[in-house]
């Protein structure tokens, strides 16, 4: 047989491998559990929902917990009655507001995904080893309520240590044609497309000092009711203390008549938790914003 077949012999066999691993025959567990929960979730006019970590028992790894909580949410993905929230971002918002906040356990970060995210619900649960399998424990949470939707549970493949330790590293990739892409595939994106807070925020790095301290004055402008909105919320959750900021908020924000807006808006949401909510990608904009606000205060003495 010419070398050729062989690689391509090769590359069908690691193929085969694969898609008769572990993790895609415990696939199905997965997919079922995550129905069930969707189905519940719906009936429930649960409109927002967020898979929180799972916790490890009985010798169960963080691997095998993440695995479980990444696997539901893809699942839980692309209902049209349901959203659900990126766990990159719920991460990322529990982190932010731990940092300033006396408060934890389940009740502190229930309240703020309640407030800060405008989640109804969400996804926890625990995973058990059980020999070569693992037993996948989920319980859909009502935040409002602390009423448990649904507790189900399903059985799946336990992912091998050694799975991909590099047992096909020596294979030589066969030499399979590669279709033809359109053309206009590789047509860049239009600026117009783009977002302009993300971008902003992340190619600000080259520009000088006043440069950047201009943007961000922009950035402020147009985000000073989201940020608004941060705060008041983040003022509110149980714990907090002003006293352990290294600076008020807003006083970040040159323009005077921003701040001005900054800090009515902030009064008014305060007092009416109710109207303070976002939506999750201002949020992601706010955290952007501040992060490039501490880089450029380090670089350029913004404070």
């Amino acid at each position: 047989m010419e070398p050729r077949g062989l690689k391509l012999i090769a590359g069908l066999a690691a193929a085969c491998a694969l898609a008769s691993s572990p993790a895609a025959a415990g696939a199905a567990g997965y997919k079922e559990l995550s129905a069930r929960l969707l189905r519940s979730a719906e009936t429930n006019a649960v409109k927002k929902i967020a898979v929180l970590e799972f916790s490890a028992r009985g010798g169960a790894g963080k691997s095998d917990t993440e695995y479980a909580a990444e696997k539901i949410g893809l699942y839980l993905a692309g209902s049209k009655k349901t959203a659900l929230i990126e766990r990159a971002l719920l991460a990322r918002v529990l982190k932010e507001t731990r940092l300033s906040s006396a408060a934890g356990g389940l009740a502190g970060e229930a309240g703020i995904l309640k407030n800060m995210l405008s989640l109804d619900a969400v996804v926890t649960g625990s995973v058990f080893p059980d020999g070569e399998k693992l037993k996948v424990l989920a319980r859909l949470i009502e935040l409002k309520t602390g009423r448990v939707l649904l507790a189900a549970e399903t059985e799946a493949e336990r992912l091998p240590d050694d799975l991909f330790d590099g047992s096909f590293a020596g294979m030589e990739p066969f030499d399979a044609p590669f279709p033809d892409m359109p053309a206009q595939w590789n047509k860049p994106v239009p600026a117009a497309a783009r977002d302009f807070f993300r971008d902003a925020v992340s190619d600000h790095k080259n520009q000088s000092c006043p440069d950047r301290k201009s943007l961000l004055a922009k950035l402020n402008a147009g985000l000073v009711d989201a940020k608004a909105r941060y705060w008041a919320v983040k003022m509110k959750t149980p714990g907090f203390n002003l006293a352990g900021l290294t600076k008020n908020p807003g006083s970040e924000i040159a323009d005077s008549g921003v701040k001005a807006r900054f800090y009515k808006l902030l009064t008014a949401y305060f007092k009416d938790g109710a109207s303070a909510p976002h939506n999750p990608e201002k949020i992601s904009a706010v955290l952007d914003l501040m992060e490039m606000e501490k880089r450029v205060s380090d670089e350029c003495g913004l404070y």
